[in-house]
């Protein structure tokens, strides 16, 4: 056993000595302080501690506001919480060909509505400049994926409780960089000028108006067999600060045929029905806004319609 061999185990035992001293300490006055709860706790319990609220120094009462609001936080905990846990306990992927899911069963693809959008024009070549971004407070995660005429599609899906899963795709500038919810709160996403931006904050951009525009998929009845008469929508907004918003129809009668749009209608906090009308095989909703201070969250959209022939 060379000296420094032997001087080290020594400083290492003086170490754990030492260590382990403090630990004994700390513990020694841990298990004093929880005898002392129990010693004077449990004699003290009765049913006004959980049916009177909490007193005044000196008074007698109970602790029932703390056990509400404790509750009250479990309850919101485990309402914004479920959703973090879905995504954190399941693996999502991008492959050249699909999306993915591990399963109890293994790797599974997803079924994706927004496929055509994303996969047939990506690049190849620039495989390694997709990007995941993962938004846990929404319950959402989205690939950025680079297509061959230079530019990106995001495809994003969103996870609800009890819900489908919910797709979206479109044009979308390309983050090289993303992190999730941290110590500055919302999502950071970075870019190549070196400039980063944090999402979910606000309204505007700067004082300026943020343009809004979202599509739906094409709404058929019998596989676009019958066409449809549509007399009316019930739009479904949640206003967070109010608005005004535009909603139009497209109306196709074949797949390959030009859409004819209706006029835009007007979409207000008041506003409960649209009298948007018109015929097709297949039909798709447009809601654009351009405002100043609106904030919005899009709900479940209804429309008044039936079956009007095959012709």
């Amino acid at each position: 056993m060379t000296a420094r061999y032997a001087a080290r185990r020594r400083n290492n035992a003086i170490a754990m000595a030492l260590s382990l001293s403090a630990t004994a300490f700390g513990l020694g006055w841990l298990v004093l302080i929880l005898f002392s709860l129990l010693w004077h706790g449990l004699s003290g319990l009765s049913l006004s501690v959980f049916t009177q609220m909490t007193p005044p120094p000196g008074a007698s009462g109970g602790l029932l506001n703390p056990i509400v609001g404790s509750l009250i936080i479990t309850i919101f905990a485990v309402a914004f919480g479920t959703p973090v846990g879905i995504l954190a306990g399941i693996i999502y992927w991008k492959n050249r060909n699909q999306f993915m899911v591990l399963s109890p069963n293994g790797p599974e693809t997803l079924p994706c509505p927004v496929w055509d959008d994303v996969f047939p024009n990506q690049d190849l070549a620039n495989l390694a400049n997709v990007v995941c971004e993962t938004n846990t407070f929404f319950g959402e995660i989205a690939w950025s994926v680079p297509q061959k005429d230079g530019g990106f599609v995001q495809a994003r899906l969103k996870i609800g409780i009890n819900e489908p899963p919910q797709w979206t795709a479109g044009p979308y500038h390309h983050h090289t960089a993303w992190i999730d919810q941290n110590v500055f709160g919302a999502p950071l996403g970075g870019h190549e000028d070196g400039l980063i931006d944090q999402h979910d904050v606000g309204t505007d951009a700067f004082g300026a108006a943020l343009p809004t525009s979202l599509t739906t998929g094409r709404i058929k009845i019998a596989e676009g067999d019958t066409v449809t008469q549509i007399r009316g929508v019930f739009p479904d907004i949640k206003w967070i600060s109010p608005g005004t918003l535009t909603m139009t129809g497209y109306f196709y009668d074949s797949p390959d045929s030009p859409a004819r749009a209706t006029n835009p209608y007007t979409i207000t906090p008041s506003t409960r029905f649209i009298g948007l009308r018109g015929r097709g095989r297949d039909v798709a909703f447009q809601i654009t806004g351009n405002d100043i201070g609106s904030m919005w969250r899009l709900g479940l959209f209804r429309y008044y319609g039936q079956p009007d022939g095959k012709r």
